[in-house]
């Protein structure tokens, strides 16, 4: 029976993701991918199948991203930012030598099989996993812990909004017509699904599931960093560095409804 990765992080996206990675990777009970969000899960359903046409060619954000994260880690390993070994993860992440096919058994052999560390996978876009996914990941290994993050759906959907019609995501105000603006928002809203369905679906086939909450990571992030280790059955009392620090923050642009 597989054993990796250990958990996952499902998102959504502007829920303090970002934060989770970046503490985790300092956690010397962890390994993490040197990249955030691998995606794979999604592959065949939100993202089309993968294909080394489809990498070339960049047709899909997806692949695009997963493209040009090759020469990001490389540069990073030469500065010593990230080792060589995260470069040739890399590599085979990009490239899957003997696995185009989409597997389970694929996905897992991406993590490291460590008696004495745990591995995990954080992509927000796993939130959106129909129930036929889900269902195949538990009955591939029910054990996966699942973490949740919620924050209030209004200021999640604007965050997200703002990151989408930004130049950067994060540095620079949305400047554009508040009509659009607004039909921008409404779109986003219109197409979420309200926390609750999701975590009676992740629940339904998975029996250890955290829901941690955003104003919680704000306004206590200590505490809130145990809970998820106590979680995660790690040590709470390492030093990490960031814990009350904004990660990946947004404009602070005021919803103009």
């Amino acid at each position: 029976m597989p054993t990796t990765p250990a958990f996952i992080c499902i998102g959504p996206g502007r829920t303090g993701t970002t934060w989770l990675y970046k503490m985790l990777r300092q956690h010397p009970a962890v390994w993490l991918p040197p990249l955030k969000e691998i995606r794979v899960l999604a592959e065949g359903l939100f993202y089309p199948p993968y294909s080394l046409k489809e990498l070339v060619v960049a047709r899909h954000w997806h692949y695009r991203l997963m493209r040009a994260s090759l020469p990001r880690v490389f540069i990073k390993a030469v500065l010593r930012r990230e080792s060589f070994e995260a470069f040739r993860w890399s590599l085979r992440y990009v490239l899957r030598p003997g696995a185009r096919q989409f597997s389970f058994e694929w996905y897992s052999s991406l993590f490291k099989n460590d008696g004495n560390l745990i591995s995990g996978d954080i992509t927000p876009e796993y939130y959106d996993l129909p129930e036929s996914r889900v269902n195949e990941l538990s009955e591939y290994c029910r054990s996966i812990k699942i973490i949740l993050f919620v924050r209030n759906p209004i200021e999640r959907v604007w965050s997200e909004s703002l990151k989408v019609r930004t130049d950067d995501g994060k540095s620079k105000p949305f400047a554009g017509p508040r009509k659009e603006m607004i039909e921008l928002f409404d779109y986003f809203f219109r197409v979420w699904t309200p926390y609750e369905k999701k975590i009676a679906l992740w629940k339904a086939y998975f029996p250890q599931v955290f829901v941690g909450r955003f104003d919680d990571l704000k306004n206590r992030p200590v505490s809130f960093w145990g809970e998820i280790c106590d979680f995660l059955n790690i040590p709470a009392d390492v030093p990490v560095q960031g814990l009350d620090r904004h990660v990946n923050q947004g404009t602070g642009q005021k919803n103009p409804r």
